[in-house]
């Protein structure tokens, strides 16, 4: 299977940070950060539901960090990527919690 852009970005955010897993820094989290959200919109744009979309950046992570990233730092990920996911759905709901379209 080849890797969409979104996907290689991804990856090589999480590599950049194999050499200090452990510690990151702010730029290297927000690189981090932005690579889950673009891809996050990908996969959902390409119909795949939020716990697949999950269970895709998780392996990501496992398979470039073989277990070497902090149990922070991928849950930090899985963290942006369900907050990227349902962004576009509470951004359009009004209070009562229907949406306003």
């Amino acid at each position: 299977m080849i890797a969409s852009p979104a996907e290689e970005a991804l990856r090589t955010a999480f590599e950049e940070l194999l050499p200090s897993s452990r510690i990151a820094s702010r730029a290297q989290r927000e690189r981090l950060q932005g690579a889950v959200c673009a891809l996050v919109d990908e996969l959902k744009a390409a119909g795949m539901n939020a716990e697949h979309v999950v269970i895709r950046i998780r392996a990501i992570a496992r398979e470039i960090g073989r277990g070497g990233f902090s149990d922070t730092l991928v849950a930090d990920a899985v963290r942006w990527c369900i907050a990227r996911y349902y962004e576009d759905v509470s951004a359009s709901e009004d209070g009562d919690g229907r949406r306003s379209d």
